[in-house]
């Protein structure tokens, strides 16, 4: 409903500004009052809104989200369901006590039946094409068919860089010589996303990642920055082409993005919406417990992002052996602080859109021992820092591996899931 705009609603609503917020923005012509994410009569407003004083003297509130100057559509996210949204992945480990296993499903169904409705997809692009031309349909239908089915829609991973290595179809993996913005790799990638984007967009999907912490491969091969930025822009503007509305983005960890501020800067004018991985550890997998810490750390994102959306592809907190002294600090109850301030924040900040915990449960210690902790003692890297890498992985579930007994964040996540419903 639109208010006749007189002298006595002008007053209103300059009042309605100086009282809510020293930001706020009057709009005479409209007769609005532009408000961004206030309390109002001491009840938290999640989202900025608009202030309008009705004809009988009340003010109503709508939602509003905020003015994205965005050149492309998709910037502004328009197959995401609006709000904010938490979502989770179960974990990358291959069997589980039987225990366990029961309880994931049973955690599992617990977060759909609280609000749950988005959903994450990782796979390799080596995986997806396992022969030079040859995609397998299989790999990736069916996690979107199993997302859609629990009504959750995905946001899909497909890396081609992961970390310290590239992940690309065994074919082009055998020529060192070959950089990532190539004619031949952004010809390949160019007919993945003919064949995958419709796809994703077909089961409910609303943005991918073309890569995953590209910043931890620069640290030993800084040559290759450009051609990692060239690729992503080559992949943006082809995935535009055939699926407009369809996100795109290149994952960065947090501390990459401390480290190289340069590089992250190239990568999100060339994506879509920011994307993140952030943990409460420090580069020397110390838990980090500290509240302000955590609380500038968010801020740094939302200012280093500018206008656009931001999303935490991983976000993962540890919760510490409870058999012994933890090694790194970790304790359940800071894993329940931490998770709680981040989802805080992003319920108090619109321009987050999803944030996926990192993960449902424990990862498997011999999943661990064989995939870092051998690898790592091999590279000569320090014990004290292998033994907290292991203890960051071995305790960062909502649940425990062991039993699937859950730990005081899962009921934090169900809270939130809550909160944002």
């Amino acid at each position: 409903m639109k208010n006749k705009t007189n002298f006595g609603t002008i007053l209103g609503l300059l009042w309605a500004s100086l009282v809510y917020a020293d930001d706020a923005v009057f709009t005479p012509a409209s007769g609005e009052v532009y408000i961004p994410a206030v309390s109002i009569q001491q009840q938290r407003i999640f989202t900025d809104v608009i202030l309008l004083l009705e004809n009988d003297g009340r003010l109503r509130i709508k939602d509003y989200q905020p003015v994205n100057s965005s050149r492309h559509p998709a910037e502004k996210m328009p197959l995401l369901a609006a709000g904010s949204h938490l979502g989770m992945i179960v974990g990358f480990n291959a069997e589980h006590p039987e225990a366990t296993r029961q309880s994931i499903d049973k955690h599992w169904r617990e977060a759909l039946e609280h609000g749950m409705r988005v959903g994450r997809v990782q796979i390799d692009w080596a995986e997806l094409e396992p022969q030079a031309g040859v995609y397998d349909t299989e790999a990736l239908e069916e996690p979107l068919k199993a997302m859609k089915a629990d009504g959750l829609q995905p946001f899909v991973l497909i890396s081609t860089i992961d970390s310290e290595e590239f992940t690309l179809p065994a074919d082009l993996n055998t020529d060192d010589t070959l950089k990532l913005d190539s004619p031949v790799i952004i010809e390949r990638f160019k007919n993945l996303l003919n064949w995958a984007a419709p796809m994703i967009v077909e089961y409910g999907g609303w943005a991918i990642s073309v890569g995953n912490e590209p910043g931890n491969y620069l640290a030993d091969h800084p040559e290759a920055e450009q051609s990692i930025v060239n690729f992503l822009k080559a992949a943006r503007e082809h995935s535009h082409s055939v699926a407009e509305k369809l996100a795109l983005t290149m994952t960065l960890a947090y501390g990459n993005v401390e480290s190289g501020y340069d590089f992250y800067q190239s990568i999100l004018e060339n994506s879509d919406f920011a994307c993140f991985n952030y943990y409460a550890a420090d580069q020397h997998i110390f838990f980090q417990t500290n509240g302000t810490t955590v609380a500038d750390e968010l801020d740094f994102m939302l200012k280093a992002a500018g206008d656009k959306f931001l999303v935490m592809q991983e976000l993962g907190a540890a919760a510490g052996y409870q058999s012994q002294d933890s090694l790194m600090q970790a304790s359940p109850f800071g894993q329940q602080y931490f998770f709680d301030q981040v989802f805080a924040k992003l319920a108090r900040h619109s321009r987050f859109k999803a944030a996926f915990v990192f993960q449902l449960v424990d990862w498997d210690p011999a999943l661990v021992n064989t995939f870092y902790t051998q690898p790592f003692i091999e590279a000569g890297l320090d014990q004290g820092f292998i033994d907290r890498f292991a203890e960051s992985l071995e305790t960062t579930g909502l649940i425990q591996y062991q039993d699937g007994i859950s730990r005081p964040a899962w009921d934090t996540f169900l809270d939130w899931l809550e909160r944002l419903k």
